[in-house]
């Protein structure tokens, strides 16, 4: 998959992305997606670079925001990609770093638009991504 600056522009890739949001399988295009990219990625960089995958923060969202028939899939959809990507990125034999799991109970380090984290969880995850360096 070519992943050019110009092809961003291109109208098919609008109604490709259209098309994935409303489409029921979402979950199986990441994992493939994850797939070619891991894959994509052991051909490219060196044996000798340190590549960390990180798995996805913890989401929240403020009522009506969301579609009624997604609202209790979502967390579930995260979770499920977050194990899958998990172990693909062990089977391709990358770091993980669980971000889901040191920082699902850090509510109270979330802005006001309930999704984004403040400053204080970007620190304890700088300090987790240094500690698993070192």
């Amino acid at each position: 998959m070519d992943l050019s600056p110009t092809l961003s522009s291109s109208p098919h890739v609008y109604r490709m992305i259209a098309g994935i949001m409303m489409s029921n399988q979402p979950l199986q295009m990441y994992k493939t997606n994850m797939d070619h990219l891991f894959i994509r990625l052991t051909e490219v960089l060196s044996p000798k670079c340190l590549l960390i995958c990180n798995t996805s923060m913890s989401v929240g969202f403020k009522a009506g925001e969301m579609l009624k028939y997604t609202i209790h899939n979502v967390r579930w959809d995260i979770i499920e990609g977050n194990f899958y990507r998990a172990t693909l990125a062990d089977l391709h034999q990358l770091d993980v770093i669980d971000v889901h799991f040191h920082l699902r109970f850090e509510l109270r380090s979330r802005v006001k638009d309930v999704t984004h984290s403040n400053q204080l969880a970007h620190r304890k995850y700088t300090c987790i991504l240094m500690a698993h360096i070192d």
